[in-house]
This record gives structure tokens, C-alpha cells and sequence, in this order.
């Protein structure tokens, strides 16, 4: 039996615990004794705050307080006692089909020691998967306080947990929540800091969601998250939302970065939020608006999409008014359409140096041809006819050069000529 439960306890090892019996108790609503039990697996406790005080004595008692962890395996139940959680440097309360109803109070004091990090960790460890909040999880219904009695990090971790009650942090320090596969449905808040430095950081990944969130919070680096309920934080550090979705309204305010990518951008938006001195750094470009322009393309292909011209119009031109520098430089094309006599349009310099293209068009319900000026040459393009420039970094001349009259003219590689006396052989007309 022991070899077996053993296993269970190694089945989740992401964050390097080592098993050891010396230092896991057990509770059970149903098998546990609190007059006989000893927090064993044989003899396990029958209340959670019965460990957590086993737990408080043996760490007292322990030589080192930086490594030492403790495993708290609770059995599936109701327990119905309020909890207080005193300092330990690492403690994992893990259970499948529990719910605590009672309240938790997490007070927690930095731990000392000559070249050692003075941060504490919590965890709660339910079921694996997503949605928390269906199936026999570890569900917390009572209500959450955090305090720290000095600036310090506590790390609080919930995987797989369902949180109905309320959050809140407390006293000064800094707070890193991290959320896997949860749901704290229950508002999550900040209390009164009298340390500007306090505050709660969030983290959350894999499908986890939030209620209503306020006070001195910062999304220090939220994924695949859920917010339905209203936010209303003054961060004091900056944000990173990816892949995160919002239902309610949405108040952030401070002088920080919002880092964002597309789907959060677009999710964010949707809802008008307040974003007062917060400026957004956007992970994909111009991509995080939805927005495809300049997307340079390097190989590969493209399907599936269409792709529409970029083409103006203009009716009658002043001289050189339908090629000039702004209309090169802002579109691919121009679509022309005369009353009468065309104007000349040679064509300008763009803004800048790189390759590219410009079509013209003289509309098929023009009344008259109208004169294309490039390094070519002149073009007469003819009612309903159209020819494509290229800009080759120092001059524009035209894509196709193609036969389009007879006698062909110079410009397309011709003489020009109807006959050649002398009975001289005319290569090309």
C-alpha cells in the first residue's frame, strides 16, 4: 500500500519535489482520528488544521529552513475548520474531491540565512486538466487573506483549483499568485499597503479564469486566460497579456507597458477599456491591430487569402497630378477618367528608393487618350488601354513593351516608318 501511494505522490513533478514520508502527513474527513491519528499515512489526521500545526512544529524543529518541504495529502471531503498557514518555506497541500469551506489565512514572515533567498512557497495541487470548476477538483469556498510581516515574495500556487470565496492580499510584501487550470471565480483584491513596493503579481497559463479583479494588482504575465468579471488594478509593475479574453469592463491604470499580442489587443479593445498612462508594446507588430501592412515575406507561399490593389482615382488631372510623389508613394495605381484633353503625366520620384510598381489606367469612359511620361519614353495610353512602371531605385520605365500598332514605333524597338526606300529589309514592323 505504501509502495502505491508513493507513486501517486510522483506523478506530478514539474516543480522537482522530492517524496519523503519524514515530511508528508496525511488527512482524511472519513479515516482520519484526531485523538489517535499522527498525520501518517496509516494513522492519518481527521482536520487540515490539525496538520498544519503538526507541520508548524516540525518546522521549527528543522535544521534546515531553506530545503526543507512539506507534503500535505488530504483525502476527498469537506473540512469545514478555518486554516492559518505560518511560515514554512515550501508546502504543497494536494487532494482530488476536496473542498475547504472553512477560511485560510496565509501568514507568512521572510526566511533568513547567509546567502539565501528569503521567499516562501504555497501550493494547492488539484486535479489535472482544464475547467476546475467541473468534475471533483480542489475547491477552496471559504475566503483567502495573505499577510507578510516584511517585503518579501510569497509564491501562492493553485493547479487545478476551483476558488468561489474572495482573495485578498494584506500587509506589506510582494505577492506572486500563480494560476494553472483554475478558476478564481471569487473577487480578487488588494487590502491596505502602507509599503509602496506592495503589491500582487498574477501569472496564470492553461485555460484559468478570473471573477472581478481591483486594487494593486499587476498581470505580470497572464496566458490563456479568461476575465469575466470587471477589472479595476493600479499595477506597479508592467503587464503581458497573451491569448486572454475579457467580458466585463476593463480599468488599468498607471505608467507601465501593457505588452500584448493580437488576441489580447483585439479582446482588450472590444470592451473600451481605461488605460490611463499605460501604453501598449505590441509582441507581433502591427500585426497586434489586425493590421497587415508592411508584412515583409521571406519564401514560402500564401493561400487562402485575397488580395485587393491599392488603386485611387481621379477624373481630369492637372499636369503630372495623377504620378505625382504623394500618389506613387501611397498607392499601387490610379484609375483616370477624362472629359476632354489629358494632361501630361510624368511620372515622380517616390519618397523612397526601393523597387516598386504603378499601374495606369485611362478608363474606358474617357473621351480622349492621355501621355505617360517615364525614363521609356512618352506612352499614349488610349481609351480603355492600361500599362504597368517599375521604379528601379533611380528611374521609372514601363513593365511590358509590348507590339501594340503597326508601323511599331521606336519606343517599342520599331523604326517608326511605313516604308524604307531602296528596297532595304525592315526588321521588327
Amino acid at each position: 500500500m505504501k509502495y502505491k501511494f508513493d507513486k501517486i505522490l510522483n506523478k506530478d513533478r514539474e516543480l522537482d519535489y522530492a517524496v519523503n514520508f519524514a515530511n508528508s502527513f496525511f488527512v482524511d474527513a472519513t479515516l482520519g482520528n484526531e485523538i489517535t491519528g499522527d498525520g501518517s499515512m496509516e494513522k492519518p489526521f481527521a482536520k487540515i488544521s490539525t496538520a498544519l500545526t503538526a507541520i508548524d512544529t516540525a518546522y521549527a524543529s528543522a535544521v534546515d529552513k531553506q530545503t526543507t518541504t512539506y507534503i500535505l495529502n488530504v483525502g476527498s471531503g469537506t473540512y469545514a475548520d478555518n486554516l492559518t498557514i505560518n511560515t514554512v518555506k515550501h508546502l504543497r497541500i494536494e487532494g482530488v474531491g476536496v473542498i475547504i469551506s472553512g477560511d485560510i489565512s496565509i501568514e507568512q514572515s521572510p526566511i533568513g540565512g547567509t546567502g539565501q533567498e528569503p521567499y516562501t512557497r504555497i501550493e494547492f495541487v488539484g486535479m489535472d486538466g482544464t475547467r476546475a470548476e467541473k468534475g471533483a477538483s480542489f475547491t477552496i469556498s471559504g475566503d483567502i487573506t495573505m499577510e507578510r510581516t516584511d517585503d518579501s515574495l510569497t509564491y501562492i500556487t493553485f493547479k487545478g483549483v476551483h476558488i468561489t470565496g474572495t482573495t485578498t492580499a494584506d500587509g506589506d510584501g510582494t505577492f506572486v499568485l500563480q494560476y494553472v487550470n483554475s478558476y478564481s471565480q471569487g473577487a480578487l483584491s488588494t487590502g491596505t499597503f502602507t509599503d509602496p513596493d506592495s503589491a500582487v503579481l498574477i501569472e496564470s497559463w492553461d485555460k484559468s479564469e478570473f471573477g472581478a479583479v481591483s486594487g494593486k494588482v499587476s498581470f505580470y504575465n497572464c496566458d490563456d486566460t479568461n476575465f469575466a468579471g470587471a477589472i479595476n488594478v493600479t499595477p506597479i509593475f508592467d503587464c503581458k497579456l497573451t491569448n486572454c479574453q475579457f467580458a466585463s469592463t476593463v480599468s488599468i491604470v498607471a505608467v507601465k507597458n501593457l505588452s500584448v499580442d493580437a488576441v489580447s489587443y483585439k479582446a482588450l479593445e472590444a470592451r473600451t477599456p481605461t488605460l490611463t498612462g499605460m501604453t501598449y508594446v505590441h509582441l507581433q507588430g502591427t500585426m497586434a491591430t489586425q493590421d497587415a501592412n508592411n508584412v515583409a515575406i521571406t519564401g514560402g507561399t500564401i493561400s487562402g487569402v485575397t488580395f485587393t490593389e491599392n488603386f485611387d482615382t481621379i477624373t481630369d488631372p492637372a499636369v503630372n497630378e495623377a504620378v505625382s510623389t504623394a500618389m506613387v508613394d501611397a498607392y499601387n495605381g490610379i484609375n483616370i477618367t477624362l472629359t476632354g484633353a489629358g494632361n501630361d503625366q510624368t511620372l515622380q520620384t517616390p519618397t523612397s528608393p526601393a523597387v516598386k510598381y504603378f499601374t495606369i489606367i485611362n478608363n474606358d469612359t474617357s473621351t480622349d487618350s492621355i501621355n505617360i511620361i517615364s525614363a521609356s519614353g512618352t506612352h499614349t495610353l488610349d481609351v480603355g488601354q492600361s500599362e504597368t512602371f517599375v521604379y528601379d531605385a533611380t528611374a521609372w520605365s514601363q513593365v511590358d513593351v509590348g507590339i501594340n500598332k503597326i508601323p511599331v514605333e521606336v519606343l517599342q524597338g520599331g523604326t517608326g516608318l511605313a516604308s524604307i526606300a531602296d528596297h532595304s529589309i525592315m526588321v521588327g514592323s
